[in-house]
């Protein structure tokens, strides 16, 4: 899997594909040491976010190219990470995730592409 993380930086790069969406939001949840409870909560939080809500199962190669932005970047998000680094623009999301791409920086994050 790849990526970087610690507490204050997350390195947008791709997701797990042996890992249902759901799974794969939850990976740095875990890494962090974070209860299963917080996770639960934080994972519910950044499906709605996302609007991937009813994909949580899904294997995220079975997701538009648009859709699997959006895991990586709630698999990004979901720590909490002080700066977010991403590989690539947010171009390949579907317009309907043109959602809040604009609104992702305003959480008194720092976005660097």
């Amino acid at each position: 899997m790849a990526g970087h993380r610690n507490s204050q930086v997350e390195h947008v790069e791709e997701f797990a594909t042996e890992l249902n969406v759901q799974e794969n939001i939850e990976f740095p949840l875990k890494a962090q040491g974070i209860s299963k409870q917080i996770r639960e909560q934080r994972i519910e939080q950044m499906l709605t976010r996302v609007q991937l809500d009813e994909f949580a199962r899904a294997n995220p190669t079975r997701l538009s190219r648009g859709q699997q932005q959006r895991v990586v970047m709630a698999r990004a998000l979901v720590g909490k990470p002080a700066v977010l680094l991403k590989d690539e623009p947010l171009c390949s999301l579907d317009d309907a995730a043109n959602w809040q791409s604009s609104n992702l920086p305003r959480n008194g994050k720092e976005v660097l592409s």
